[in-house]
């Protein structure tokens, strides 16, 4: 069986992401709340903890400063060339105690892909922080690897950005994460992908002294998700 071209592939899948904005339009969409959707970590409370269709799921606070998310059924699939898409939305407010200000935001996620024999998956969405103090926003486009999307394997992924703030004055922050995945299949055949972990790194500096940065390393969080999944098996 010869190889499908996606030449068009993205822009298809720009005309479904505009298709899916445009139903919603009319329909007032409530949001969900984490179940901890308030409380207090280390130099910061956090607040309005929600997304809009719960994908993401509650998070855990880790060394006080890490929200580590374990999204349920976020995947999207495509069998015998039907597309699959899924998206949500998270938000939450960080409102740092006396004394901090937010200097580095760190957003990484992880997930899994198959493609059986011959289709197309993608991972999209980026990242705002806002400053409720001023209104001023930072936006930027999640960071994929491999580089989506991708044609053919089955392997793992990973995505995110990070944000380094050169002002004092990010004491009120909202920040919102914007995610899309999509998979396309042909005839007789199955794509899939899906967000496994996705951890919110934030550290502090105190004001006046000198940084004290704090993040939760990548091999850290690896170790806490597989122990997450040891007692799940439990």
């Amino acid at each position: 069986m010869g190889k499908l071209y996606f030449g068009g592939c993205m822009n298809r899948t720009k005309l479904l992401v505009v298709a899916i904005v445009l139903c919603t339009l009319s329909v007032t969409q409530a949001t969900i709340f984490w179940g901890n959707s308030s409380g207090n970590g280390n130099g910061f409370d956090w607040q309005n903890g929600q997304s809009l269709y719960g994908l993401f799921g509650d998070p855990d606070l880790v060394n006080g400063n890490t929200f580590v998310f374990f999204p349920e059924n976020f995947r999207a699939e495509s069998t015998n060339g039907l597309p699959g898409s899924v998206s949500d939305k998270l938000e939450f407010e960080l409102i740092a105690h006396p004394g901090f200000s937010f200097q580095n935001i760190l957003v990484t996620e992880y997930g899994d892909y198959g493609i059986l024999d011959n289709g197309i998956v993608d991972v999209s969405g980026g990242v705002t922080v806002k400053n409720m103090n001023t209104s001023n926003s930072l936006f930027s486009s999640l960071t994929t690897t491999p580089s989506m999307p991708v044609t053919d394997g089955i392997g793992e992924w990973q995505a995110g950005t990070q944000f380094t703030i050169g002002s004092t004055n990010w004491t009120h922050i909202k920040i919102t994460l914007e995610n899309n995945l999509f998979a396309m299949s042909q005839y007789g055949s199955t794509a899939f992908i899906e967000k496994k972990v996705l951890g919110n790194a934030i550290s502090f500096q105190i004001i006046p002294e000198p940084a004290t940065i704090a993040t939760l390393g990548i091999g850290a969080l690896f170790t806490f998700c597989n122990f997450r999944k040891k007692l799940a098996t439990i």
